[in-house]
């Protein structure tokens, strides 16, 4: 999530283009769009990290202990 929409973009066509064609159904390819449309579109500031998760949930637990 860190990367520009851009750079997102060609990593996505990057995955897009190493996905055996032979494998890769209609509906398959459909859910895959419909993903990368919603990953464009989401608004990706809201989100946080894993590592930012983790630190919240620990000084949480450690206010709780206190």
């Amino acid at each position: 999530m860190k990367l520009d929409a851009g750079s997102r973009l060609e990593l996505r066509d990057a995955i897009e283009a190493s996905v055996v064609s032979e494998y890769l159904t209609p509906e398959l390819s459909s859910l895959l769009t419909e993903r990368f449309a919603e990953d464009d579109a989401a608004n990706h500031d809201d989100y946080i990290s894993l590592e930012e998760l983790e630190r919240k949930t620990l000084a949480r637990r450690a206010k709780r202990t206190a």
